[in-house]
């Protein structure tokens, strides 16, 4: 159960009036005033430097080692925000991490549209490593459009053959500006901030006439290959829920080391209200203790051919700690999961779910809620085959597309009417064949005895 602190915050979002009543200008100075009403500590040091040319901070509390580096992108739709606005933020991130931080005013829109916002966190952090700071020795991390735009840095660095930092910490991230995932209709009556018109306008003004699918805008829609260890926290009241489960489950698939946190309750990048809220604190311990065991050379769960660590956070869920293990392809005995989630937190499945279309997605949801086979018994292997595309062709027909996805759900038993007429409609929407479905295959074995 969220702290009582939450519920004022949210009486005070949802008591604001429409985004549309204000002018760009006053937009910016009313997230000014709503984050800085909260004083910054009195040991924090700030440092103004030019990254690269574009305005920059080191920001660091007492204790920050300076061989460690966190180099921050600030959120804010990417039309407003600062370096000021996240100071508190930034100054707990460097406590909590014991690391200096380079955070950034990279350029914003509408004045300064797309990519600029890019184009400046990949001069800041160039100039950054040309310093001799060690990449190895760097974590990048943003919340928000910040979020989106370090996985976008992440990305352009990752092409232009630029040695990459030791991890990324993607706090809420907008990872989609093309409004797509399920949430933004589906948690929308839970998120007292964010709205699809909003998030829509707002990236209307940050991008111009590019394409809100274009990689570079929405990584959600970037192959995450090659890219270093990831921390995603996001909020379960949040609309930008599935923002962040795409990327954690597409960066599974590529064999990504991610640590997923699901904070139930929690609104959208809630850590700016750390000052009066207990889990805005608890969850900056935690970024705290990922960048610090990432930099001192101690990746979480360690254990050997361990790629993805997924974590529901605080709702007495499961933990899930090896989504894809050592090669054995099955879940580890010692940590069963839950068979379904709760209304205080989702099952740790629902990241990979997340990352399918309608037909494997909600075939395996089939099974799972008929509790004909249930999820901790459903062994999981992701494999980089693109065996959809070449086959959807086949999908022609109802009779067609229920054929395949049986073929890839090798279940025990045959099919009753109503399962087969439930599949039938499902695989209606088979055209997701020729998006992630064409990069993941699912396998579900047997049951263990």
């Amino acid at each position: 159960m969220a702290s009582p602190e939450l519920q004022p915050i949210i009486d005070q979002m949802r008591a604001r009036p429409s985004y549309k009543t204000f002018t760009v200008d006053e937009l910016r100075a009313g997230l000014l005033k709503m984050f800085t009403q909260y004083p910054a500590p009195a040991a924090l040091r700030r440092e103004p430097v030019r990254a690269g040319g574009i305005p920059a901070e080191w920001v660091s509390m007492p204790g920050a080692a300076p061989e460690r580096v966190v180099f921050y992108l600030h959120g804010g739709a990417y039309v407003r925000g600062s370096i000021v606005t996240h100071l508190n933020l930034i100054a707990g991130i460097s406590h909590a991490a014991g690391a200096r931080v380079l955070a950034i005013d990279y350029r914003l829109g509408p004045e300064n549209p797309f990519p600029a916002a890019i184009d400046d966190a990949v001069a800041a952090y160039r100039w950054l490593i040309g310093q001799g700071m060690s990449p190895a020795r760097v974590v990048i991390a943003g919340d928000s459009a910040g979020g989106g735009l370090a996985l976008a840095t992440l990305l352009t660095l990752r092409d232009g053959g630029d040695p990459l930092p030791a991890a990324a910490v993607l706090l809420s991230p907008w990872t989609d500006l093309a409004a797509t995932g399920a949430s933004i209709e589906g948690r929308a009556a839970a998120d007292p901030m964010l709205s699809r018109e909003y998030l829509l306008d707002m990236a209307r003004m940050y991008l111009g006439s590019a394409d809100p699918r274009d990689p570079r805008a929405s990584p959600v829609f970037a192959d995450p290959r090659g890219l270093p260890p990831l921390l995603i926290q996001v909020g379960t009241a949040e609309v930008l829920y599935d923002d962040a489960t795409r990327v954690a489950a597409q960066a599974l698939a590529r064999e990504i080391d991610v640590t997923f946190e699901a904070w139930p309750d929690m609104v959208h990048a809630w850590h700016l209200f750390a000052p009066v809220l207990p889990e805005g604190r608890r969850a900056i311990a935690s970024i705290g203790a990922f960048i610090r065991r990432r930099l001192e050379g101690s990746p979480p769960d360690a254990r050997p051919g361990a790629r993805g660590v997924v974590t529901v956070s605080e709702s007495g869920q499961g933990r899930l700690g090896q989504l894809i293990d050592d090669g054995r392809h099955r879940l580890p005995a010692d940590e069963p999961l839950a068979s379904g989630g709760t209304d205080s937190g989702p099952n740790p499945y629902e990241l990979l779910l997340a990352a399918l279309g309608a037909c494997t997605s909600m075939t395996l949801r089939l099974y799972a809620e008929r509790k004909q086979w249930p999820l901790e018994h459903i062994a999981v292997r992701l494999r980089h085959e693109k065996i959809y595309a070449k086959d959807c062709a086949d999908c022609e027909t109802k009779e067609g597309k229920v054929d395949r996805i049986e073929r890839h759900i090798e279940m025990k038993g045959a099919l009753d009417e109503s399962q087969r007429a439930r599949l039938m409609e499902i695989a209606d929407r088979c055209p997701v064949h020729r998006t992630l479905h064409s990069e993941i295959e699912i396998v579900t074995t047997e049951a263990r005895a």
